[in-house]
């Protein structure tokens, strides 16, 4: 009996003993950066922000990324983390500068590291990790002027690079395609393109026992603002036309344009969000003694009704 209770014991010492593999997603740095200028690519000196007179020459960009940390998996099977990066920039040159060569231009290159932390129950155990990335957004333009804006997007306000990502220094970079956009038709109207990417990779990594890894993500967004062009999403000759491209973020002018509310959309589905799953392939250590305690509870178990006869 008194064996019995023994391994009976062990086995429940084990059990609670048996700690949980976590896998965790930490912004270590940010390398973003803006430039702004007064037409399409020229960069000027100066702030990343700029608020003018509340009718015209207001520009601005923001961006910020967020990780975080699961430890609810003990034994084998999955448990998952997830890395969000969010941003906006927004535009608007007023009528006031037409003749002037107002044209308002804006980049934000985004760019974080981040440091990939697996955790695991013992030294031996062996795991593999998948990465599911995507992203959404919104190119967008209020007019507020009188005149037509025509023409097509490809000369538009709005754009998003595709997002770079390397994993451990591989690439899985996210392609960002624009669906079909609402055309603008008077100067006082609204127009907008949806944008989208995803893509979803398994076993992006693999190894035995604790591990850290480099990932880097990266792209920019873009915002134009004109006096006069010939593009559905940008300023007709009147000028005053406000732009911006919306990735999970808002507010970085007094326009409005960039405010999710105008659109009828929300912030949250927005922006680049990547899932890490980390999947336990083999019996950890714990768990493999305890079922040698289980089989000591079945050898003492006969050997006790053996001795009975």
């Amino acid at each position: 009996m008194r064996v019995l209770l023994l391994c009976v014991s062990l086995v429940l010492l084990l059990v609670s003993q048996a700690s949980a593999s976590t896998i965790s997603v930490g912004i270590q740095s940010n390398g973003s950066s803006c430039q702004q200028g007064f037409n399409d690519g020229a960069v000027a000196d100066g702030v990343c922000s700029s608020n003018g007179s509340g009718t015209y020459d207001d520009w601005g960009a923001t961006s910020s990324a967020s990780g975080g940390t699961s430890s609810n998996l003990v034994g084998i099977g999955s448990t998952s983390t997830g890395l969000a990066i969010d941003a906006a920039v927004a535009a608007d040159d007023g009528g006031a500068d037409v003749g002037q060569g107002g044209d308002r231009w804006i980049k934000r290159n985004v760019s974080y590291s981040i440091l990939l932390t697996v955790d695991v129950d013992s030294p031996a155990q062996s795991w593999t990790i998948d990465l599911t990335q995507s992203a959404l957004g919104l190119y967008a333009l209020r007019g507020d002027g009188s005149a037509t804006a025509v023409g097509t997007q490809n000369n538009g306000v709005g754009r998003l690079s595709d997002i770079s990502v390397s994993v451990n220094g591989n690439p899985y970079n996210v392609d960002v395609t624009a669906n079909s956009y609402a055309n603008n038709p008077s100067n006082n109207g609204s127009a907008s393109q949806q944008f989208s990417g995803s893509r979803g990779d398994l076993g992006v990594l693999a190894g035995t026992g604790d591990a850290s890894f480099g990932v880097t993500v990266s792209f920019s967004l873009e915002a134009l603002s004109r006096d006069g062009c010939t593009g559905s999403i940008c300023s007709s000759a009147s000028g005053g036309e406000e732009a911006a491209t919306l990735f999970g973020a808002e507010n970085v002018t007094d326009q409005g344009v960039d405010d999710y509310s105008t659109w009828g959309r929300s912030i949250g589905p927005d922006g680049y969000n990547a899932t890490w799953k980390l999947n336990v392939t083999n019996i950890p250590e714990p768990t493999t003694l305890a079922l040698l305690g289980v089989g000591l509870v079945g050898l003492a178990v006969g050997g006790r009704r053996r001795a009975s006869r």
